[in-house]
């Protein structure tokens, strides 16, 4: 709206004087446009209730008369945001729409006269072209006109947005240490005062104490077992020195079970002065953990460490426990023993260093390679000695695993195979002599064997020879004694042919005879060759009856 207010009304209307920008804007605002008319005219009532608002520093509007038009000052225009100046004159319900819902029944009972007081009121509002959720604390009070009726309403206000939210992250913030506190591992508690009354405590501290509900108690009422054990004495040293205590494994008997003897148990705690504004000590808050498992478990940790190394230590073959770098856990005597040096030095010495220059190599490669496998794994190599002398050592490795299946080093033994290797080599060298015995001999047994085949060949060849010897021998009798039967059979045919021939005179009969007599001679010759091959043959010499032999020949003779 256009200015149209002279400067000189401000003498007239002194209720506007004040009010800086917005006091400005009220002077110089057409009111004669407006329902609400010129500001001479507006009733006593507002007239007074804008002049407190032009001269307060509280965020404070006024809507006044049937349309509940719209006044506000300086403080309230940041509550405005986007919608300053325009709201200057427009109907409430109009300049906050977006709340009006919630907002109207409020105003309507306070121009009937009913006065209301919010605090911390949410209302989403769109001030700055999108929608917020703030809080507010706010008062109406009903503006009464002329008559006494229900002409307006005063509102004074303040937004408490950035108050509610810190107070909700503060909350959130105490809500989760609260609950931090309830599920801290460790045991918790406060005690306020000189007599040191619980005022909270976790879950862990009841566990501690025996499950018993402790709050509002004074410690000496609350756990009258520890009396006489210190504890309350140091509570008392911390309340009035303002300085922390730290306990280490310090012995506590508590009465965990009612009517049940008191129970040792191990503590690490601290007690923690507490102060007010002005730096006094107002409580302790007293944290810590019950080690007692724990110190039973280093206990028994300890025991069998020692059990180990008792047994180690006895071991006469070399012993080690390494970690993932590959660096020394744990060396028995043993060990130091074959290096030569003390067990502290043995820790941190470099096998390397003693391995033997040809077989350094492959032991560090096959080394690598049976870690890399994370499986049990054997080495052969040889190591000098502290003494200087050279030893044959097999080493057994095998890979350790921790609590939750990790990998977390090797344990290994050493065993010194020096003789073994030696005894190896000497039955080797035995083998090596006795097979090349056995080939001397079996070469000297070949060549008895070919003498012997020879021998035997050389003798088959002459028996062969002699059995064929006397199988001729024995043709050339059979022969001979044939030849000599058919010889005597000859004889007389011949003689007789002969006879034949020289007598006969028919030619016929006597070229058969002739033939005939051909024949016998060559079966004669046949008998000579006979005799020839039986010359070896001994003649057998037997009696013969002649006149027998005369008698058979007679009639060959008398033919003759």
């Amino acid at each position: 709206m256009r200015v149209t207010m002279p400067d000189t009304a401000e003498r007239d209307l002194p209720f506007l004087r004040d009010g800086g920008e917005m006091g400005e804007r009220l002077r110089r605002f057409d009111w004669a446009r407006s329902p609400l008319g010129e500001p001479a005219g507006w009733p006593a009532a507002l007239k007074t209730a804008v002049g407190i608002l032009l001269g307060s520093k509280f965020p404070m509007f006024i809507a006044w008369g049937p349309e509940l038009r719209f006044l506000y000052n300086d403080a309230y225009v940041d509550v405005l945001g986007g919608k300053h100046p325009a709201a200057l004159g427009h109907a409430f319900e109009d300049v906050w729409a977006e709340i009006w819902p919630d907002i109207r029944p409020i105003a309507e009972r306070a121009v009937a006269g009913e006065a209301s007081f919010y605090e911390n009121l949410p209302l989403t509002m769109t001030r700055k072209g999108y929608e917020e959720q703030t809080w507010f604390t706010f008062s109406y009070s009903p503006l009464r006109d002329e008559s006494g009726g229900g002409g307006g309403m005063i509102c004074t206000c303040i937004e408490t947005t950035e108050t509610v939210l810190a107070q909700r992250r503060r909350i959130d913030e105490a809500q989760r240490l609260k609950r931090l506190f309830d599920h801290a591992p460790g045991f918790m508690a406060v005690l306020r005062g000189p007599d040191h009354v619980f005022e909270m405590m976790n879950a862990s501290f009841q566990q501690l104490v025996g499950h018993r509900d402790l709050v509002g108690l004074p410690v000496r009422e609350a756990l009258p077992e520890v009396a006489g054990q210190g504890f309350f004495e140091l509570l008392g040293q911390v309340y009035r020195s303002g300085e922390a205590f730290m306990g280490r494994s310090m012995t506590i008997q508590l009465q965990r079970a009612p009517g049940a003897p008191a129970e040792e148990r191990l503590v690490d705690f601290v007690y923690q002065p507490i102060t007010d504004e002005s730096g006094q000590v107002s409580a302790i808050f007293a944290e810590g953990y019950d080690v007692t498992e724990r110190h039973l478990a280093e206990t028994a940790l300890r025991e069998s460490e020692e059990r180990f190394r008792l047994i180690a230590d006895s071991a006469p073959i070399p012993m080690w426990v390494t970690r993932l770098d590959r660096r020394r856990g744990f060396v028995n005597l043993a060990y130091a023993e074959f290096l030569g040096v003390p067990i502290e030095e043995a820790m941190e010495f470099d096998w390397r260093e003693r391995i033997h220059p040809d077989d350094i190599g492959r032991v560090m490669v096959e080394s690598l390679a049976g870690e890399a496998t994370l499986e049990r794994f054997a080495l052969e190599g040889r190591y000098r000695r502290g003494d200087g002398e050279w030893r044959w050592l097999r080493s057994i490795s095998q890979p350790r695993w921790g609590a939750n299946g990790e990998h977390v080093g090797f344990i290994g033994v050493a065993t010194d195979v020096t003789e073994a290797r030696q005894a190896e080599a000497a039955l080797r060298e035995v083998n090596e002599t006795l097979e090349r015995r056995v080939a001397e001999r079996t070469a000297d047994l070949s060549a008895a064997l070919d003498r012997l085949q020879a021998e035997v060949g050389e003798r088959l060849r002459a028996e062969q020879a002699l059995r064929q010897a006397q199988k001729m021998e024995a043709v050339g009798q059979l022969t001979g004694g044939i030849a000599h039967d058919f010889n005597n059979l000859l004889t007389p045919i011949m003689g007789g042919l002969e006879l034949i021939a020289s007598r006969v005179e028919d030619a016929r009969l006597k070229r058969i005879a002739e033939t005939a007599l051909e024949s016998s001679r060559r079966g004669a010759k046949l008998t000579g060759q006979l005799l020839a091959f039986s010359r070896t043959q001994r003649i057998s010499i037997a009696p013969v009856e002649v006149n027998g032999l005369i008698d058979n020949m007679r009639t060959l003779i008398r033919h003759s």
